[in-house]
């Protein structure tokens, strides 16, 4: 924590700005495994400074963050947990900061079933229903019932409007495609 008006930039420990790099090349480390066909989803959920302790004229002396990273590929979520530890290490060096990352769940995905999806997909073809594979970083239900061992798989039906916000909505008809 500094005045942000008595404290010249070599002798800051900003919070925000080491933060910020953090995130800004973690994103740009997800481009590149995205350009190289890798499956990785990288999103940060929360990212805050100290409401009580900060103010327009302080220098940003904490910043809370979440990082949630998925992927189908659990070598791919293992590299990203390296990634990010070694980040976080030459940030902290260069900007004279502490980023602690806290425990790192590696999660399994929970893949669909091969036959399920075969089966989905020959039905649809013999109703002329058009479809496309996908994966799916979220994991819905269905992941519960793979852990649980019940072989599952999904049909996602078309929503332009994205979800979990409150303009998602899908055509009935889109419904009753899926329900076919």
């Amino acid at each position: 924590y500094a005045h942000s008006g008595a404290v010249p930039r070599e002798y800051r420990h900003d919070a925000l700005l080491a933060a910020t790099d953090f995130v800004y090349q973690a994103e740009a480390q997800w481009a590149k495994w995205l350009a190289a066909g890798r499956d990785m989803v990288f999103t940060v959920g929360r990212f805050a400074t100290e409401t009580n302790a900060h103010s327009l004229t302080k220098v940003p002396g904490r910043v809370d963050f979440t990082v949630d990273l998925r992927s189908q590929e659990v070598e791919l979520l293992q590299e990203a947990a390296r990634f990010m530890h070694e980040r976080a290490d030459e940030i902290s060096q260069r900007r004279e900061v502490s980023i602690e990352l806290g425990q790192m769940d590696i999660v399994p995905p929970s893949l669909m079933d091969d036959r399920f999806q075969r089966k989905l997909h020959t039905v649809a073809q013999q109703l002329g229903i058009p479809t496309e594979t996908i994966a799916s970083g979220a994991g819905h239900d269905a992941a519960n019932f793979v852990t649980a061992g019940v072989l599952s798989a999904m049909i996602f039906i078309r929503n332009d409007r994205g979800s979990h916000n409150k303009d998602e909505a899908m055509e009935i008809e889109d419904f009753g495609t899926g329900v076919k």
